[in-house]
């Protein structure tokens, strides 16, 4: 038997996360029992001291019950740069760890899904 509140929230998941040109990243998300429901998908960019770098977040509005897409992340690469610990680093042309943390969540806040992705940036200049 479903649970009601199952019903409503649907379901979400973080299908790949794949590394993109620059300091970004593609997300695949799949959404089931969605139609017309908005669902924010968030990130959080984290350093290696697992402190946030950046943070976005986009709204996906299913288009079916069962929706997939397609949906891309880019933050500056000033952020690291100028950044007091990791900006050094880049300069002395080391590469930093970086954690790229997703979150498909209903407007009620319920986590339908999540998704970790480990990268390493230097930066080419």
């Amino acid at each position: 038997m479903v649970n009601i509140q199952d019903r409503a929230a649907g379901r979400g998941r973080i299908l790949a996360i794949s590394s993109a040109p620059g300091l970004s990243v593609q997300v695949r998300i799949a959404l089931d029992r969605r139609h017309a429901h908005p669902t924010l998908l968030s990130f959080s960019l984290v350093g290696p001291d697992a402190q946030a770098i950046a943070e976005g977040a986009e709204t996906v509005l299913p288009n079916s019950d069962a929706h997939m897409s397609r949906h891309f992340f880019r933050v500056s690469i000033q952020v690291l740069r100028t950044h007091p610990m990791w900006g050094p680093l880049l300069e002395l042309g080391q590469a930093v760890c970086l954690r790229w943390k997703f979150e498909l969540r209903d407007v009620e806040g319920r986590v339908l899904g999540r998704g970790t992705f480990r990268d390493e940036y230097s930066d080419p200049e």
